[in-house]
């Protein structure tokens, strides 16, 4: 499984395809998983990207996870 570190947290993240860039986010209390039967029909249409944000399922949850917030969420799939 693909990892990235970012700001310290291990990050689960997944690519598909090729092209232009395609980044699906997943709401709250889900995961890359929600995306799992779009995948092959978007990543028809560019390089897309899923992960899951930090503290969702495969990803780290940090030692002191009290509160986030949506810049972390939108760095994290950078």
């Amino acid at each position: 499984m693909p990892h990235a570190v970012v700001s310290g947290v291990r990050l689960y993240y997944e690519e598909h395809g090729s092209g232009a860039p395609l980044v699906c986010v997943h709401g709250t209390s889900s995961s890359a998983l929600a995306w799992a039967s779009a995948v092959e029909t978007l990543a028809a249409l560019g390089r897309l990207i899923v992960c899951d944000r930090r503290g969702c399922t495969r990803s780290e949850r940090p030692a002191t996870y009290e509160v986030t917030n949506v810049t972390e969420h939108r760095n994290a799939c950078r």
